[in-house]
């Protein structure tokens, strides 16, 4: 599943304006696309590229700063947003080329595994890991079986 250009421009200005209420800035006018064109190193913002990479980026960015990490696991797993649905793989990626993603990502996980809520927590964390293991080896003591299994 790919976006069209317009569902990218309006998905890039939800998560642009939840990001700025979150932070409680006021952006001015204007501020939207001056930010956009640096996710496209200052190119055309008709570019359909520009705006697929600053949705990934400023969706990364809301689950980092908006969602508990364990919260923040199930999303990547099974995604609910238009972003994360289309561009799974990229948002993990970007995710983890945060400082804190990686530590973010395996406390997520071990909170799922050793204090699960919900009695599909502890799976959500293994599926999660295998998936994950796959992009990024992650220094983390799951039992050696629940890996396995």
């Amino acid at each position: 599943m790919t976006l069209k250009l317009q569902q990218l421009k309006e998905e890039a200005y939800s998560s642009w304006e939840t990001l700025n209420m979150q932070d409680g800035a006021a952006p001015t006018p204007g501020q939207f696309k001056a930010d956009i064109r640096r996710y496209g190193n200052g190119r055309d913002l008709r570019r359909k590229e520009v705006w697929r990479r600053a949705c990934i980026q400023l969706e990364a960015l809301w689950l980092l700063k908006g969602m508990e990490n364990r919260d923040m696991v199930r999303h990547l797993l099974n995604p609910d947003t238009e972003i994360s649905k289309a561009y799974n793989a990229e948002v993990l990626e970007a995710i983890l080329q945060y400082p804190s993603g990686l530590a973010q990502v395996r406390n997520g996980l071990e909170r799922l595994y050793y204090q699960p809520v919900r009695s599909s927590d502890m799976g959500v964390a293994v599926e999660f890991l295998n998936r994950i293991a796959q992009v990024q080896q992650i220094d983390i003591a799951l039992p050696p079986l629940a890996i396995a299994g």
